[in-house]
């Protein structure tokens, strides 16, 4: 769908420079993340969800924090706080190296260093091998790994709608389902840890049971090939226009 002509008038009345691409193929978020910051050098890189209304206490605050390494907005859902979290509760922070610290993609301020010294250590900011579930925690453990965390600061928020809060159809949850199994996979094959060992184990003993939360054979695909299936497109620079 074609942004309204209205729009990009009152951007442009503000000596605001636009440029729009897009994909229909569905592209990876990691690609499209990944592509955004090569190809659109900045100071600052801001990532947004079309399901974040945006307060104007967190529009003034990322224009602001010129010195801050990575900000994370404060997620509020329904007016209660859900992101960032550290060491799996609700946090605001101040955060150590020893910290296990993540939130969601949305509303991230990345600073040109954190770009350039993940990149430099990966060979690419966001993980490749993710497609959607996975991309925002893969890079929280890059973070992590480096031993950046100490510099993850928390931002004013807004509200933003999870889907795992919210009621969806058989298809949906199905769709969320093949999705979280092979970010399971994936995750189990890169970043492993005791945590997601030990949930494999409870998974595999449910299975004789039905009962199992994972579609095994897709987390299983995911672990052995070591990517998501839509990471097997032609580059992204082929399919976006």
């Amino acid at each position: 769908m074609s942004p309204l002509p209205g729009t990009l008038a009152a951007l442009a009345e503000r000596s605001l420079e636009v440029s729009i691409r897009q994909t229909c193929q569905n592209a990876p978020l990691s690609w499209i993340y990944n592509y955004f910051i090569k190809n659109f050098p900045g100071d600052r890189y801001v990532i947004l969800d079309h399901d974040s209304i945006l307060s104007n206490e967190y529009l003034q605050h990322i224009l602001a924090r010129k010195k801050t390494f990575l900000g994370m907005p404060t997620i509020l859902v329904e007016g209660e706080p859900q992101y960032p979290r550290s060491n799996r509760r609700f946090s605001l922070g101040p955060y150590t190296n020893r910290d296990d610290v993540f939130s969601i993609g949305s509303g991230l301020l990345l600073s040109h260093e954190a770009t350039r010294c993940i990149e430099n250590a990966y060979g690419n900011i966001f993980d490749d091998n993710f497609a959607l579930y996975g991309v925002d925690i893969s890079l929280f453990k890059r973070i992590q790994k480096l031993g950046f965390t100490e510099k993850l600061e928390s931002l004013p928020g807004f509200e933003h709608s999870l889907s795992r809060l919210k009621s969806e159809t058989k298809e949906l949850k199905h769709f969320r389902r093949v999705e979280k199994s092979y970010y399971f996979g994936l995750m189990l094959r890169h970043y492993p840890s005791a945590r997601r060992l030990r949930i494999l184990l409870k998974q595999l003993l449910r299975l004789p049971l039905g009962r199992n939360k994972l579609l095994f054979r897709k987390a299983l695909k995911a672990f052995l090939t070591g990517r998501h299936e839509r990471c097997g497109l032609p580059p992204l620079e082929k399919l976006i226009h």
